[in-house]
């Protein structure tokens, strides 16, 4: 096999084995995210977002006491961070609040100093936290009374009902509501979530799009039919998952397009 079918074998593995992976993984760490969308388009999550907006721009601010959550379900690559980042930066949203956090998750137990810690230096000019539980939710519970917060959990992996409740305390008496996306399917129920909206894959045409997006392939996909039907096969090798076309297409676009139908049989 000479040097250029060598590296062209070595990128189809790298990409069947991305397939479907949402955070890529470099020494053990998962790769955080942030509230920040990526500027690419989005595409087939219209209804996914009047859903959560519905429930999240309701009037009331708890059930039964509890914090008003509202959670993100779905297989690892379908897209919830995109829908909480849609969400939390949606017009309608950041006038609806007087503050904002988002919390990436990065732990395997829920670390509630460090989640708190987070929230409070969303919230608050202060650049120095100490790593007292107490003292760290003291302020919070100061800077949050009478304010209405706005706070995403993003990739919440494990919990149990004893650190949720403590992350909660200085919500007591606060306007604060939570959008969480996990993948473990007891998290709402311990969050006792008022509703747990379950994101499922996207269509073909949605998957193709974003290719050609990330791929910045608009104008050949637009003239060359030969092209569009390679592009059409990736697509469908996505399985409906964004995150699967967007590394596909960010793959794509560092390789020349005469040798894309060389990558599509390799996969």
């Amino acid at each position: 096999m000479d040097t250029k079918n060598e590296e062209i074998s070595t990128r189809s593995r790298d990409l069947r084995n991305s397939c479907g992976e949402r955070y890529h993984r470099s020494g053990g760490k998962i790769t955080p995210t942030t509230s920040i969308l990526d500027g690419s388009n989005v595409y087939g999550r219209e209804k996914d977002i009047e859903v959560v907006l519905g429930w999240l721009l309701k009037g009331e601010a708890a059930t039964n006491g509890r914090v008003f959550v509202v959670a993100i379900g779905g297989k690892e690559g379908v897209g919830k961070t995109t829908l909480a980042q849609l969400v939390y930066n949606n017009d309608t949203v950041v006038n609806a609040f007087d503050l904002r956090a988002w919390v990436f998750d990065n732990s395997k137990d829920f670390d509630v100093v460090s989640i708190t810690r987070t929230i409070l230096l969303s919230v608050t000019d202060a650049c120095n936290c100490s790593d007292n539980l107490n003292l760290l939710q003291v302020r919070l519970r100061e800077k949050l009374s009478g304010k209405s917060c706005l706070i995403v959990l993003d990739h919440v992996c494990d919990l149990d009902y004893q650190r949720w409740d403590l992350l909660c305390q200085p919500f007591a008496g606060s306007e604060v509501k939570i959008v969480v996306t996990t993948r473990n399917n007891s998290i709402p129920s311990i969050m006792a979530a008022v509703s747990t909206h379950h994101l499922e894959v996207l269509t073909d045409v949605d998957c193709l799009s974003m290719l050609v997006d990330h791929a910045k392939a608009k104008s050949k996909f637009d003239t060359d039919p030969k092209l569009q039907a390679i592009m059409e096969k990736i697509a469908r090798k996505c399985k409906g998952l964004p995150q699967a076309a967007k590394h596909f297409g960010g793959r794509l676009l560092s390789t020349h397009y005469t040798e894309w139908e060389k990558i599509y049989m390799k996969l």
